[in-house]
């Protein structure tokens, strides 16, 4: 889904009108769309945050190595 169909699903949302979203009703379209958003922002999450361990533990090691 693209942001157009998504602003689409979205309605008087996607044209800047205040909804109300009953985040609890998985059956929305609009809703599944925020959770698969959510779980995608998670894994980026643990990605970046895995990286940036490995970097720092590298760095500690050469560090330490001095």
């Amino acid at each position: 889904m693209d942001r157009e169909e998504f602003e689409e699903l979205l309605g008087d949302l996607g044209r800047g009108e205040t909804v109300e979203i009953d985040l609890m009703d998985s059956q929305n379209p609009v809703v599944q769309k925020i959770h698969e958003m959510n779980r995608a922002l998670e894994e980026e999450s643990r990605v970046a945050s895995n990286i940036l361990n490995k970097s720092l533990e590298s760095a500690s090691r050469a560090f330490l190595t001095r």
